[in-house]
């Protein structure tokens, strides 16, 4: 409550919070009921909802339409939709449209009358049954107390759909005028009661033995208490005048006023009150003009002390018999009502300009000079005026302007923010009064960015240079690359939407297959993967949603997949082999929550370092609140002695991108060798996924114990095996143009033990390795050596860089000399194909590992057997297209890094002389 006062004159206004606050209309709905309007804003749902509050969800657009394009579908159980209006007692109002319905339950459309505190009244309603699109038509009378309507529809049963369209809202009775200079207010001797008044929070109540005139009068006992009642209709420059009589023993305020309220409930300046004082009935009375926008007046008592009691009687309000309206200077107010373009194709984009004034807007100066709208691209253009929702000059009014899409569609190159302005001295009042300068009055967004983006013809795959390096991306181009790029010819069998780009130095770049071409990008680009030339590697952004440098990368799903090495299905260095048909992107309102990972597959720590802090990152999304599990698992660390075991949950909140987990290491005094343990992510919620889900955490002694081999080890020796390398052939038809010697590669295990890896889960892209190392008394460790990558071109986990083959040349004395190509293929599926040792498995202490069968996450080669992978498979050869004829050694090395403890190091290399008969030199 605020009361304030000067010389003597005091105004109470008492907030009736939540129930005023509930009756907050739209300015657009804003009508004379005396001139038989459609009152409606968007009835036939072309704007979508706009207009319309849903409740309980489930209210959609459909294009299943009676006439336009849009209608309303609802299709849950207890869902609907409903606008609120003012209006007035007396009027008529009428409501029809159109509907259909296949559900069970009730599906009723109607409107319903309240009083000015949102108290129900009484309505009427129409259910609708049929099937086929029918009109319906709700006619009723506003009843005595009217001040607001609402339209609603309903849907009870969670079977069938509910569809509405057309609706209009007319006023074809009008409601009586508001009084010229008589009584306004009701019931002003409290005759019946508190009828047509509404009380404050304190003790209301109506004395029979207290009154000025007549038998009743108003009793005020309890602090804050009071009445209040509110008069519509009323006009602006009016003059009103409140009167009545009271008395009161309270030592605090006691008083009686009024005030005036626009539209929107929104108190305006103007209001009146006075202060009622002595324990003997006197006359009061106070005169105001009603200022510019008012619409109704709320007239109030008040007593705001505990003590004493206050009398009121007689009250009353009479205006329009007097005063003189202020000259009308103000300018129209224009308020924007407009929808972001996100259907790609469109013609035509439509939207609202709701213009309102205190006196009346004169139509007759809408016209297409009004609205300018300005755009990325230099875009610089009026809208071109449709129409009003009344021709006769009032307020307010709606009128609607339209943009034909540049070039005649909106599309994707047309996509940014655009910003509406009202321009100067266009849009007048019937005084004249217009606004004098440029206004701006909002903006919307062209976001066509299609949910679903087509691969289109995908050709014999995606050009780069052979010998690029670096990081770049594959990226989607919505105009063709050959018309985009104006090729010439140089993407001549290049997919026709995707093309490989590189940034430098603050430049985009797309590749010509011989070079880099500098580009501008555009707002419907979008990069799909990531390119590593260097590595030969792709990595799809499926599962992100980010800008890089500019474009906008990721999408949500889809069946793309990309092949390095690729072209027309067959080997080509420094191309990339594509499949699928469709990326499907996120749309405006998807949540991304982004892929949880550790920072590394492996870290090392030493004993004494006290803790270990590993880093989880959430990238490529961090919408909503997200979480995953986290433990520990020994390998060759034991819990409780090297390290505390811990297990749990990180939660990523809305936003938040990294969390970390904190792993103490116990420090002793025992030399020992280098132990580890493992710590994986799992179980993760929120639909984030998980990318590297487990890291390994070495701990490195620093008591003098042993590193490396142990006595007793039982340790693999891996073997090249050239022999098997001697079937190999010339191949000038996988690849057209190219000349490919393919060959075969085969490497044993002569060692104590197994080769015996494992992985440390059962499915991911990326995940760190062991070693498992038997030794001669029943017992192993697990060493770290190196990564399982999962090869899509092979369907199945690959140990990287496990063996390597290269083309040297012959020296002059017959030894090897330089390298003159190499193979892409490094890594292997190690399992037991061959036993060209069965003495060496008979003899074996542990001769059969847990690999040797699958390629799984564990894998490896047992003693006295070998791997081989055949000529025919994919990536088994060396380019040998530029090479000339004559001899070369053929060199293939077994675990070229060491990353595999082995009994001797020293063995893992053998050569070959292959002689090529190279076509091309023919």
């Amino acid at each position: 409550d605020d009361m304030t006062g000067a010389n003597g004159d005091w105004q109470l206004e008492v907030s009736t919070g939540a129930i005023e606050a509930e009756v907050a209309l739209s300015s657009a709905a804003q009508a004379s009921y005396s001139e038989n309007l459609v009152l409606l804003t968007n009835g036939d749902f072309e704007q979508g909802l706009t207009g319309w509050k849903s409740f309980r969800s489930d209210g959609v657009i459909t294009n299943d339409s009676v006439s336009g394009s849009s209608a309303l579908e609802i299709t849950g159980s207890s869902r609907g939709v409903k606008q609120e209006l003012p209006a007035s007692a007396g009027g008529t109002y009428t409501l029809t449209g159109s509907a259909k319905s296949n559900s069970t339950g009730n599906s009723t459309i109607g409107i319903t009358f309240y009083d000015q505190n949102m108290s129900r009244l009484r309505g009427g309603s129409s259910k609708i049954r049929n099937n086929n699109w029918s009109n319906f038509r709700v006619e009723k009378d506003a009843p005595a107390g009217t001040a607001f309507m609402r339209v609603w529809a309903y849907k009870s049963s969670d079977d069938g759909s509910f569809f509405i369209d057309n609706l209009s809202l007319d006023s074809g009775g009008a409601p009586p005028p508001p009084p010229s200079g008589g009584e306004l207010l009701s019931n002003s001797g409290f005759e019946s009661g508190l009828s047509s008044w509404q009380g404050f929070t304190g003790t209301e109540r109506v004395s029979t033995t207290e009154s000025f005139a007549g038998s009743r009068s108003l009793e005020l006992t309890a602090a804050g208490s009071g009445t209040k009642q509110t008069v519509r209709n009323a006009i602006a420059g009016e003059t009103y005048t409140i009167s009545g009589y009271g008395k009161s023993s309270s030592s605090g305020y006691v008083g009686f006023g009024f005030n005036f309220f626009d539209a929107n409930n929104t108190k305006l300046a103007g209001g009146k009150g006075r202060r009622v004082r002595g324990n003997s009935w006197q006359q009061y009375e106070n005169s105001a003009v009603a200022p510019p926008g008012t619409q109704t007046i709320r007239i109030w008592t008040s007593k705001a002390s505990g003590d004493g009691v206050a009398y009121l009687d007689d009250l009353s309000l009479t205006g329009g018999g007097g005063g003189n309206p202020p000259a009308d200077t103000a300018a129209p107010t224009a308020n924007l009502n407009a929808t972001n373009i996100t259907l790609e194709g469109a013609e035509r984009y439509r939207f609202e300009v709701v213009f309102g004034d205190d006196t009346a807007v004169d139509v007759s100066t809408l016209d297409s000079n009004d609205i300018r709208i300005t755009g990325p691209n230099g875009f610089n253009q009026r809208a071109v005026f449709e129409g009003v929702n009344n021709t006769t000059d009032g307020t307010p009014r709606t009128a609607t302007y339209y943009l034909d899409g540049p070039g005649g569609l909106w599309d994707g190159d047309d996509n940014g923010l655009y910003s509406v302005f009202l321009e100067a001295n266009q849009v007048r009042d019937t005084s004249g009064n217009a606004v004098s300068s440029s206004v701006s009055l909002g903006d919307f967004i062209v976001d066509l960015s299609s949910d679903v983006l087509p691969l289109g013809n995908l050709n014999s795959g995606v050009v780069a240079r052979d010998d690029a390096s670096g990081v770049g991306y594959l990226m989607y181009s919505q105009e063709l690359v050959d018309v985009r790029f104006l090729s010439g010819g140089i993407f001549n069998g290049n997919a026709s939407n995707l093309v490989a780009v590189q940034y430098n130095n603050g430049q985009w770049f797309y590749d010509t297959n011989d070079s880099l071409v500098a580009f501008t990008p555009r707002n419907s680009d979008r990069l799909l993967a990531e390119l590593d030339f260097s590595a030969d590697t792709a990595t799809l952004l499926v599962g992100t949603r980010s800008t890089i440098n500019g474009i906008a990368a990721g999408y949500a799903s889809g069946d793309l997949v990309v092949t390095p090495n690729r072209w027309n299905g067959q080997y080509n260095l420094g191309e990339f082999g594509i499949s699928g048909s469709e990326v499907v992107l996120y749309g405006n309102n998807d949540t991304v929550p982004g892929q949880l990972s550790f920072s590394t597959s492996s870290i090392t720590r030493d004993e004494n370092a006290g803790t270990v802090n590993l880093t989880v990152n959430r990238v490529g999304g961090s919408d909503g609140v997200v979480t995953v599990e986290y433990a520990t698992t020994g390998v060759s660390a034991t819990e409780g002695q090297d390290y505390s075991g811990r297990s749990g949950m990180l939660t990523f909140n809305d936003g938040q991108t990294q969390r970390s987990i904190a792993i103490p290491i116990i420090d002793d005094t025992e030399g020992e060798a280098e132990e580890t343990f493992v710590v994986t992510l799992n179980n993760a919620t929120g639909d984030a996924s998980i990318g590297l889900g487990s890291t390994v955490v070495a701990i490195r002694e620093n008591d003098g114990g042993p590193n490396g081999a142990n006595p007793g080890d039982l340790l693999p020796d891996v073997i090249p095996l050239a022999n098997t390398s001697s079937d190999y052939r010339i191949d000038t038809d996988e690849i057209p143009g190219q000349v490919l010697l393919r060959l075969s590669t085969e490497v044993a295990n002569i060692g104590d033990g197994p080769l015996e890896l494992w992985g440390t889960q059962s499915s991911a892209d990326v995940q760190p390795v062991f070693q498992r190392i038997y030794d001669d008394e029943g017992g192993f460790r697990d060493e770290l050596a190196g990564e399982f990558v999962n090869h899509p071109s092979h369907g199945h986990l690959h140990f990287e860089g496990f063996a390597t083959y290269n083309l040297r040349a012959v020296n002059s004395d017959g030894s090897v000399g330089d390298i003159v190509g190499s193979g892409g293929k490094t890594s292997f599926c190690l399992i037991n194909i061959n036993q060209p040792f069965p003495e060496l498995t008979n003899q074996a202490i542990v001769a059969d590992g847990r690999g040797g069968s699958s390629c799984g996450r564990i894998q490896g080669v047992d003693v006295g057997y070998s791997d081989v992978y055949g000529r025919w498979l994919p990536d088994q050869w060396i380019d040998v297209t530029n090479i000339q004829d004559g001899t070369y050694w053929l060199e293939i090395i077994a675990d070229p890094d060491n990353n595999i403890l082995e009994s001797d190091e020293t063995n893992n290399v053998d050569y070959l002389q292959v002689t090529l008969d190279n076509p091309r030199f023919s």
